[in-house]
């Protein structure tokens, strides 16, 4: 690792959205408060980043989402029901989960314009120091801990799909204006490439957590709709750097969302124009098969 590299010390949640797709059950409860056993999904998501060595989390909050804040701080009259029944076992499971002071900040995206507006929302707190985005509806184990090292072994290297440049290119903007040595990108063109049939995810997701993940996206299979793996293949990129063809340049994106690209032998940006399909289904899709 190079000297002058900071190491992750922060994470971003961004927990403000309406989580339609989770609905009725996400009517009155935020959909990060769903609990996998006994635990909310995102208490699951901090335990894997705090693994990971992550000492700050800022939560990117909206409406109806206090119980979020209410969840990570000290609750006195539960403690103070506790200890006065001798519950000794839920009193330390408490302060197992509890922060210390100031290891976690809350801000407000008014309103919902994307991830990338979110995670705008939280600059003043992180500042000028590398982060990591959390999505606290994605259940994992390790995986945080595997970016973080792939951050270490590599540098500061981003990875941004410019298709989310349509939809929000001022974030996009400033991600692909952001210092760092190599900026990587794996653009829908790219993405489209790593699909599979419906029918071949309904044979393929049929158990376990796999199969949640077939529930969420039941509408799309019911229309005999293929699944795109757009985010698990830009992930894979992170730790293979066999899997795509690079090539390098400099991307700007206009104010409509275009994005245009210019190559340079010393452009800070990588960007992927082919993917090995069968390496990734062989390589990557197989660990979680």
């Amino acid at each position: 690792m190079a000297h002058s590299m900071k190491r992750i010390r922060k994470a971003v949640l961004p927990v403000a959205g309406l989580g339609t797709r989770f609905l009725p059950a996400t009517k009155a409860v935020p959909k990060e408060m769903l609990c996998v056993v006994d635990r909310p999904v995102v208490q699951h998501v901090v335990d894997d980043a705090r693994a990971a060595g992550i000492e700050h989390f800022v939560f990117v909050t909206g409406r109806n989402k206090a119980v979020i804040e209410d969840h990570f701080d000290i609750a006195y009259e539960l403690n103070q029901t506790l200890e006065s029944r001798q519950k000794t076992k839920e009193l330390e499971a408490l302060a197992k989960d509890q922060f210390a002071a100031g290891r976690t900040s809350f801000t407000r995206q008014q309103e919902p314009l994307g991830l990338g507006h979110a995670v705008w929302c939280a600059r003043e707190i992180v500042g000028d120091e590398p982060f990591a985005v959390i999505l606290p509806d994605m259940l994992s184990r390790g995986s945080m801990a595997q970016m973080i090292g792939a951050y270490e072994k590599h540098g500061h290297r981003g990875l941004e799909a410019d298709w989310n440049a349509l939809c929000d290119p001022i974030a996009a903007a400033a991600v692909f204006a952001a210092h760092a040595p190599v900026h990587r990108s794996t653009p829908l063109d790219v993405t489209l490439q790593v699909q599979l049939p419906a029918e071949e995810v309904q044979s393929r997701f049929d158990s376990g957590l796999l199969a949640v993940i077939r529930q969420l996206d039941a509408e799309a299979l019911s229309q005999s709709m293929p699944i795109i793996f757009h985010d698990p293949l830009t992930a894979a990129a992170i730790f293979d750097d066999e899997l795509c063809r690079f090539e390098r340049g400099r991307v700007e994106v206009g104010p409509e969302g275009r994005t245009h690209w210019h190559p340079d032998a010393d452009g800070p940006h990588e960007v992927a124009f082919a993917v090995d399909v069968e390496r990734y289904f062989r390589e990557h899709l197989s660990l979680i098969d």
